[in-house]
């Protein structure tokens, strides 16, 4: 758009709005002025033109809105239901079992035990020896008491020293080995499998109904008044050269 154009359309839109600076007395018989350049002229030099102004007016259009409306519907929904369940199992146990064994040992004793021993020692033996004396005895005699020595044998026991033999008892400690039979008891690592039953809860769907409100958007369109610019015909008086210079789709 250039700019002779872009003031005449100003120069327009200010005459209907009536906001011009200078009177248009011409549209209604009280002067000779152009209407779009405001150039003062004859009225026999002016025209009648239909040009496009801008006006805003009133129009009522469908505003599309949300809105939220609460209905009743059918749910459905799942739980799970406890239901009681008997499951078997095999449980292997360990424990140590008594086991008993018997075994040949060979045990060694100690006896004590008397042990006769003949022993050679020497032995005093008693024996019976004569033996002579001279012992002196008072014999009287016609010229008085007179001593006189006599011989005297007498028996007499004498020990003497005998080689003899001689039993004694001596006392020794003997070992002995005995074999006997022992028996005993071990510990042996066992299994025992033992079937067992437990009692558990398995957790089984169960589809169920019921109603609940639920929020439903709906989509409607409402009437709303609303201010919108459009482009109107107005016929004008211009002059000449105003119609030359905007004869291009501004005048019919």
């Amino acid at each position: 758009m250039s700019r002779a154009t872009f003031a005449f359309s100003l120069a327009v839109t200010m005459i209907f709005l009536g906001t011009s600076s200078q009177p248009l007395f011409a549209a209604h018989g009280h002067g000779s002025h152009c209407q779009s350049c405001g150039t003062a002229c004859g009225s026999h030099r002016l025209v009648k033109k239909t040009v496009m102004v801008p006006m805003i007016i009133t129009e009522q259009r469908l505003k599309t809105r949300i809105v939220k409306n609460t209905e009743l519907r059918e749910e459905t929904y799942t739980v799970f239901k406890k239901v009681p369940v008997t499951k078997t199992y095999t449980k292997e146990k360990c424990y140590l079992a008594d086991d008993v064994k018997t075994q040949m040992i060979t045990e060694k004793e100690c006896h004590r035990i008397q042990r006769p021993v003949i022993e050679i020692c020497p032995v005093k033996v008693p024996h019976e020896e004569f033996r002579t004396t001279v012992v002196q005895k008072e014999v009287c005699t016609e010229c008085g008491p007179v001593c006189v020595e006599e011989e005297c044998t007498h028996k007499v026991n004498v020990e003497h020293e005998e080689m003899q033999a001689k039993t004694n008892c001596v006392t020794d400690v003997v070992f002995t080995n005995t074999k006997k039979e022992i028996t005993y008891c071990v510990k042996v690592p066992k299994t025992q499998k033992k079937v067992c039953e437990v009692e558990t809860y398995e957790l089984v769907p169960v589809e169920k109904t019921r109603m609940v409100e639920v929020c439903v958007p709906q989509v409607i369109k409402q009437p709303v008044e609303v201010q919108v610019k459009k482009m109107v015909r107005k016929t004008i008086l211009c002059c000449e050269k105003c119609r030359k210079h905007h004869a291009r789709g501004l005048f019919d």
